[in-house]
């Protein structure tokens, strides 16, 4: 098998495989990092979550982008600000990591 003669790891195995699956099946905008690129994104800088009153009662909350802190700026969000009315949660161009 193409596995077995490979003279790489089992995690730059599994990667070029599943880039491999990406290219075959995956849209053109869809991606895949290596564990390096990964890092990277996982640990740059990220805006804050900003709750807007758009109304009375009515508050807007744009995520531009999930990460694991997300959920805490959210509860704090939501724990500052009157959205006694409704709550627009704006997810358009979330990037999820």
């Amino acid at each position: 098998s193409q596995l077995a003669q490979s003279p790489q790891s089992g995690p730059d195995v599994e990667l070029n495989f599943i880039r491999d699956l990406m290219q075959q099946y995956g849209h053109p905008d869809d991606r895949v990092l290596d564990p390096a690129q990964f890092s990277v994104l996982l640990n740059r800088d990220r805006e804050p979550v900003t709750p807007q009153q758009v109304g009375p009662g009515v508050m807007l909350l744009s995520l531009g982008e999930l990460h694991s802190g997300i959920v805490a700026q959210v509860q704090e969000a939501l724990y500052l600000g009157d959205f006694s009315r409704g709550l627009i949660l704006d997810l358009r161009g979330s990037v999820g990591v």
